[in-house]
């Protein structure tokens, strides 16, 4: 049994005209195929979920050294004669100083239910916002305090007591400082990949690569860095 199939010219002609149209959309722009959106893989699997008990998760403790300080210049002196003219001859500087070591936490927040996106190779997984834990600590073994004041001043305990009062403050400012906070962060990139291990090895995930993004970060290159 034979099938005919007649094709008639207006048709090749209409296929024809398509073609070029197409083409022309194209090459031109007007037309440019989908592309991926930025930071996910094409291939992306559905987000699966880290079970927690909620609460915070201590994922570091840096140890830093500290020195604060209060100055307290003298708003009198004395006018000594000295022959036919008057020398100011100052009351003197009050000054206070505390050395310690301070203990600074670093933590996150977790959901109850952490979503963690896996694909063939590695797993990512993103974190709330690192926290330094107040008030901060401070080692008592390690911290020195010294007062002086001038010949004519009697306030030095008064000076020391009010720098003993702001040193919470002051230690929570240290605290968020880059140079102790990036050692905080960095450490915590470990302490999180391990927590993520623990699951991933009750879950049968295997040896996949763990990257741990910060808010604010992406991946670049197959490593975080800071989005701009």
């Amino acid at each position: 049994m034979q099938f005919n199939v007649h094709i008639g010219a207006g048709a090749v002609l209409a296929s024809a005209l398509a073609a070029v149209g197409v083409w022309h959309a194209y090459s031109s722009g007007w037309l440019t195929p989908a592309k991926p959106r930025a930071g996910l893989a094409i291939n992306e699997r559905p987000p699966e979920f880290i079970p927690t008990n909620g609460g915070v998760l201590t994922i570091a403790w840096v140890k830093a050294y500290e020195t604060f300080e209060k100055r307290s210049p003298s708003e009198l002196e004395l006018k000594v004669p000295l022959g036919t003219v008057k020398v100011p001859l100052p009351f003197g500087e009050t000054v206070s100083e505390v050395r310690t070591a301070a203990k600074y936490q670093y933590q996150v927040r977790l959901q109850k239910r952490w979503p963690i996106q896996c694909g063939d190779t590695q797993c990512v997984v993103r974190t709330g916002p690192v926290e330094l834990a107040e008030p901060v600590a401070i080692y008592h073994g390690e911290t020195e305090r010294k007062t002086r004041s001038g010949w004519a001043r009697f306030d030095k305990a008064a000076n020391l007591e009010q720098l003993n009062r702001s040193l919470g403050l002051a230690l929570v400012v240290r605290g968020n400082e880059p140079r102790n906070r990036d050692v905080g962060m960095r450490e915590g990139r470990v302490e999180i990949e391990k927590f993520v291990r623990e699951w991933m090895a009750k879950e049968a995930h295997g040896a996949r690569r763990i990257v741990v993004l910060y808010p604010g970060e992406q991946m670049v290159d197959g490593r975080p860095v800071p989005a701009h």
